[in-house]
């Protein structure tokens, strides 16, 4: 029972991802436009997009790896440092765009239970198969 629900909540987190990968896909110059308003640096262009590009195959991709690493107990390694890539993209995503405020609280509470979760998985994938 304890895999059953371990690998349900995993599901729903990952599943987020996914879904936010595949929509930034679908939205890519705004989702571009949007990463070059709140970024600190001008930069070229290329850059944006080259950036863009590597989150949505982290987002979907990375998720559907981690998760079939959840139900297969294969490709350990490679989802551990996956998970960590997700953590640090909530880090990255959450100061670009849900920086504590009023206004941005909810979001902001939101990534850090999200951070949270990904820290869970990642300690199971540790004592699994001995990562680090």
């Amino acid at each position: 029972m304890e895999g059953i629900i371990q690998k349900t909540g995993i599901v729903f987190l990952l599943g987020m991802y996914l879904y936010s990968g595949v929509n930034k896909a679908f939205t890519f110059e705004g989702t571009r436009n949007a990463i070059k308003s709140k970024f600190p640096i001008k930069l070229p262009d290329f850059i944006y997009t080259l950036a863009l590009i590597g989150v949505i195959l982290l987002l979907t991709v990375g998720s559907s790896i981690v998760g079939y690493t959840v139900f297969t107990n294969k490709l350990g390694k490679i989802s551990s440092y996956i998970t960590i890539a997700l953590i640090l993209f909530t880090i990255a995503a959450t100061l670009m765009f849900h920086f504590p405020s009023e206004k941005e609280k909810y979001h902001f509470m939101k990534n850090m239970s999200i951070i949270g979760g990904f820290l869970i998985l990642l300690s199971s994938f540790v004592s699994k198969f001995n990562v680090f």
